[in-house]
């Protein structure tokens, strides 16, 4: 019988592509640590505050940014908790995290977000293939749902519910399965394909040849892109990506009113501080806040 360590037991349990980051970090971290050690026996879990702060130390002067070093403890964490659940650790295991202080992250100036006049340009039909079809219908799933690649990628057609307006997201990032709400309008979009498609059970986002649909066979995430780029190239004269929808989605819900709590549940995030990174609203949005002073005086 083979006894997993904790370190292994946690990067078990996550999604395949969270587990190459968090891989990577916590391999990186031991080379810092000790450059001996393997990632499957080196005793993550049992690192005290000294090591950790000498990590974090490390980390800094290396100019490693908020967001890797973030990453970096937080999968530490992890493995910590998971030993405790193995009985390896004892709950002050976790106290230690709490005191360290780690660098502020800052909002990412990355990616963009789409307006809604550009995101309606884009979903305009130029004609009625059942290519056409199913690529608005991707696209309208992306943002108005803010769906991870890798999660259309995966998604059949017994994850969608036409009539209660919903998906489900199966063992999306961190394995987490969540229900996805849609829009009145993104239901619209999916039933025209689903039409075309069928019901018949397979993958919602699937190949076609000759216009037929090969329920069989997911579209691959590399097509999801090509499929996204493409057509924002075509309608809008510009660049967009896959996760820029993700981003349309977020900023949309918090320009509307929405609080941010209840957004990072919406996007599936485990945390409001991920959450806050993809907040795209611009100076406007300051100016509309300010604005709702309306005191009289």
């Amino acid at each position: 019988m083979t006894t997993l360590t904790p370190t292994e037991c946690y990067l078990r349990n996550l999604a395949p592509s969270g587990r190459r980051s968090v891989k990577s970090v916590l391999n990186a971290a031991i080379k810092i640590l000790s450059a001996d050690a393997g990632l499957e026996t080196y005793q993550i879990h049992a690192l005290g505050y000294d090591k950790l702060s000498f990590l974090r130390q490390v980390l800094v002067e290396q100019d490693k940014s908020a967001r890797t070093i973030h990453l970096t403890f937080q999968a530490i964490r992890a493995v910590t908790k998971t030993a405790l659940l193995m009985g390896q650790v004892d709950q002050h295991a976790l106290d230690k995290f709490s005191a360290l202080k780690l660098p502020h992250i800052e909002p990412s100036v990355k990616g963009k977000a789409l307006s809604m006049s550009e995101l309606k340009h884009c979903l305009i039909k130029q004609n009625c293939s059942v290519h056409e079809v199913r690529n608005i219908a991707l696209i309208a799933t992306m943002s108005g749902a803010g769906l991870r690649r890798s999660e259309i990628h995966r998604l059949r057609i017994s994850d969608l519910s036409l009539q209660d307006a919903q998906l489900v997201i199966q063992k999306g990032k961190g394995n987490r399965t969540r229900t996805q709400y849609l829009p009145l309008w993104v239901v619209s979009h999916l039933s025209e394909w689903v039409s075309l498609r069928g019901n018949k059970s397979g993958f919602l986002f699937c190949k076609q040849i000759n216009s037929q649909p090969l329920i069989q066979k997911p579209l691959s995430v590399a097509s999801i892109y090509d499929i996204v780029t493409t057509r924002a190239i075509q309608t809008l004269g510009k660049k967009i990506t896959p996760h820029d929808l993700r981003r349309t989605y977020i900023t949309s819900l918090l320009d509307n009113g929405v609080d941010i709590s209840t957004v990072s549940k919406l996007a599936g995030h485990k945390s409001i501080t991920t959450t806050q990174i993809y907040d795209k609203r611009g100076i406007e949005s300051l100016k509309k806040a300010v604005n709702t002073l309306s005191h009289d005086v």
